[in-house]
């Protein structure tokens, strides 16, 4: 009865420690990556858009010449990371969540490049905690979620390579994230790459690609006044898949204002195939609190929804971890699984210290990951943040 309690205590008070504020020559450009801090915006492409309120015009979607985002099981350029920033929102957590962000750079590195972006005034410091095998690229951020602020890189199948800049507003302006909102222009910038302005507002934590034509999203996080005001489920599916080159988006209701992000897909589904996904369940699957009752209409959902190609998704289920690491604030510890990173020949899952859920994982990853190697790791101080291993992390595809 008390690890029950606990378990719904944990999701109940499922509210980041992220409190409110207050309101083309790209081998040349990343000759100077570890250069000046560059602040300049990339060009937009024509007939692309420069800002989220811009018209819609069907015929200029990056989808229509071929344009995808493919699945992150293809071969990665690199990494993108961000460096923890700010005390005002980390607070006596600060420099435990830069031991987490750095513990998973090194690891990340043994395997494909990283670039870490840090302010100038930090830059020294992020450089000896994440060792020689992580390039530095000085740039002014806020905070460490390159997944939600970074662009959301697409290929055309052709060598072309581009970015799609989600108009990262703070999760629906629940936070101020001044600098954060031009780290994706910034980076195209850097690599001379074509930059394509969403005409909606989201993250890249809320959209999950089969890589095959598939997407999947949480209607929380995206068809939400606090994103997109006036836009129908209908309107965003046709904008979503025409950016991300998608025939086919399956939602989930999700969970609006229990979290920070509103319920991210990447917490909660992921593709491991072009019709095969894992789903995260809670601990107990008796548990009545509303992530865990949420989860399991998702899960429902999923098993009845299709791909691209008209196949039933397969699902496959993966349990929370039952153990909530002793901190500072247990009640917002997030303890799923399946916000998990691959990279060139590894899988980075998180490890909470529950032996049998910890191994129930690795186990599940290794199966469906065999020719990669499984990496566990200890994140307490991010999961306690709101946030996993997947959300610290962009992926550059190679093209």
């Amino acid at each position: 009865m008390a690890e029950d309690l606990e378990i719904r205590q944990c999701r109940q008070g499922h509210v980041s420690r992220r409190k409110l504020l207050g309101g083309g020559a790209a081998a040349a450009a990343w000759l100077a990556v570890g250069g000046a801090q560059r602040a300049a915006a990339s060009t937009p492409v024509p007939g692309g858009f420069d800002a989220p309120e811009a018209h819609w015009n069907e015929t200029s979607m990056p989808g229509n010449p071929g344009w995808y985002a493919p699945v992150d099981t293809e071969r990665h350029t690199r990494t993108w990371m961000a460096w923890p920033a700010r005390k005002d929102i980390w607070g006596s957590q600060l420099e435990a969540v830069r031991g987490d962000v750095a513990g998973i750079a090194r690891t990340i590195a043994g395997f494909e490049p990283v670039a870490m972006i840090a302010r100038s005034d930090q830059a020294a410091g992020a450089a000896s905690a994440c060792g020689s095998g992580v390039e530095i690229v000085q740039m002014t951020n806020d905070d460490l979620w390159m997944r939600d602020m970074g662009p959301v890189f697409v290929v055309n199948g052709k060598g072309g390579l581009a970015g799609v800049d989600l108009n990262f507003n703070g999760w629906g302006d629940k936070q101020v994230h001044y600098n954060d909102a031009k780290i994706a222009r910034e980076v195209l910038a850097l690599l001379d790459l074509p930059r394509f302005v969403a005409p909606f507002v989201s993250e890249g934590g809320a959209l999950e690609f089969s890589g095959s034509g598939t997407v999947m999203a949480t209607e929380s996080s995206i068809i939400n006044p606090n994103r997109n005001p006036g836009k129908s489920k209908r309107l965003l599916t046709k904008e979503i898949c025409g950016y991300f080159g998608c025939q086919k988006m399956d939602w989930v209701p999700g969970l609006r204002g229990h979290d920070i992000t509103d319920d991210h897909i990447d917490g909660l589904a992921r593709f491991v195939g072009s019709a095969k996904i894992v789903v995260d369940q809670p601990a107990d699957p008796t548990a009545t609190d509303v992530w865990a009752v949420s989860e399991r209409q998702a899960l429902e959902i999923l098993e009845r929804s299709t791909n691209s190609a008209g196949k039933l998704l397969t699902c496959l289920v993966s349990r929370e971890s039952a153990t909530i690491p002793k901190g500072e604030k247990p009640k917002v510890f997030v303890n799923v699984y399946v916000n998990w990173y691959v990279c060139n020949g590894a899988v980075l899952i998180p490890k909470f210290g529950a032996p049998t859920s910890d191994a129930d994982c690795y186990s599940l990853v290794s199966s469906l990951f065999p020719d990669r190697k499984v990496v566990q790791l200890t994140i307490d101080a991010l999961a306690e943040g709101g946030g996993g291993i997947h959300c610290t992390t962009q992926q550059q595809p190679a093209v």
